[in-house]
This record gives structure tokens, C-alpha cells and sequence, in this order.
């Protein structure tokens, strides 16, 4: 089976130690992937759940400097229906968050590895070497921002949220159809510090064909 987009949600712009927001899961074989921008990497995400069950945390990257950071969560086998994405911070401080559930996804491995990278340039990128043709990509930056500057996914992706904070970060999400290896990759409208983390989503196993009894003559 392959991997499938199911809904896609984001908290805007936040800077409050905990918040939350309405994501919609639908669909079988299910994974609920949640990634979150932070404007200094002094502060991390202490915990997320959805419908009160929690997380599990997949990786962290930073900025470099005091600047940011990007994190990775995800949940198999998420509930259904319109449920709360609750976030609660280590303390206050600007954030974004969004996030991407998945159908057709491996219940047992529903992730590849974490890959990151950071920099101070105009192009983010990281690449995951660890996917699957009929899986799914997902990736999560966080630049830190001097004033309104945009940030531009590459064409092979699909822009999931693009946040902008107000003068201190710009979260972005994005996706892309899965393979051996992707580049996740985007371009920002003036040199600064980035952070990108990505990982594979994986597709449940296709099912052993029925076996057919032959009768002999």
C-alpha cells in the first residue's frame, strides 16, 4: 500500500508555554506526524499529545547560536475524528507548530532515521537516504529571522504551513513522495540561520497473496 496524505493543520504563530489546536485524522493503516519551530533553543518542547494520548519524540536540530530550533514527533494509529494537538514548552516562548497525518503507513516502523542539517546560507537542505518509492518524506525548517523574510520550498515539494512569527522566526513544513533518497531542500530570501529536519514515512507492508488449492486429475 502506499503512503497518503490525509489532513494537514498548524497552530500559527504562538508564544505561550503550552497551547493547542484541531487536527482532523481520517483513513486506516494511520501516522500523525508533528513538527515544531522554536524561536530560541534554550526552550524545547517538553511534551505534545493528541486526544490527551502522548507523542513520541523523534529529533531535535538547532540553529546555531541562541537562534532556534526544530523538532520532530509523531503518534501511530492516531485516533479519528477532529481531536486537540495540545503543546506544552520547557517555558514560554515563540513557536509554531504543525502537522501532517498519514495513511497507508507501517504500524510497527512508521519512520525511517531523523536527519538534520543547519547552516547560516540561503539554502536549507538535508537529505533522507532511507525511504521507501511508495512512502512519503516530511520535512520541518525553522530560519531565524532579521525582519520578513520569505522562504520558498524547492518544486519537487508540496509547502504544507509557512509561518511567519513577527520579526523572530519563519516555521515551514513541507512533504515530498518518497524514494531511496530525497532531497528536502528550500531557498530564503536573504542569508540566515536555518534548521531542517526530515524523515521517511514508511508503508505498511502489501499484504501475502491468497493461496489458491489445485486439485489434481
Amino acid at each position: 500500500m502506499a503512503v497518503a496524505v490525509d489532513a494537514v493543520a498548524n497552530s500559527g504563530f504562538q508564544t505561550a508555554a503550552s497551547y493547542s489546536y484541531t487536527h482532523t485524522v481520517s483513513g486506516a493503516e494511520r501516522l500523525l506526524v508533528v513538527e515544531v519551530s522554536i524561536d530560541a533553543n534554550a526552550q524545547s518542547v517538553s511534551a505534545i499529545t493528541y486526544n490527551t494520548v502522548a507523542l513520541t519524540f523523534k529529533g531535535r536540530v538547532l540553529t546555531g547560536g541562541a537562534a532556534g530550533a526544530s523538532e520532530i514527533w509523531s503518534l501511530t494509529n492516531p485516533a479519528t475524528g477532529a481531536n486537540s494537538v495540545a503543546v506544552t514548552l520547557s517555558a514560554a516562548t515563540g513557536s509554531v507548530t504543525g502537522s501532517v497525518s498519514f495513511t497507508g503507513v507501517d504500524q510497527s516502523t512508521p519512520l525511517g532515521a531523523f536527519f538534520s542539517a543547519l547552516g547560516d546560507s540561503t539554502s536549507p537542505s538535508v537529505t533522507v537516504t532511507d525511504g521507501s518509492t511508495t512512502g512519503f518524506t516530511i520535512d520541518i525548517v525553522t530560519v531565524s529571522l532579521a525582519a520578513s523574510e520569505t522562504y520558498t520550498v524547492d518544486a519537487s515539494q508540496t509547502e504544507r504551513w509557512n509561518v511567519f512569527s513577527d520579526g523572530l522566526i519563519r516555521g515551514v513544513g513541507s512533504t515530498e513522495p518518497g524514494a531511496a533518497s530525497v532531497v528536502m531542500s528550500g531557498t530564503i530570501s536573504a542569508i540566515l540561520k536555518w534548521a531542517i529536519a526530515a524523515v521517511a514515512v514508511l508503508p505498511a507492508a502489501v499484504g501475502q497473496p491468497a493461496m489458491r488449492r489445485v486439485q489434481w486429475y
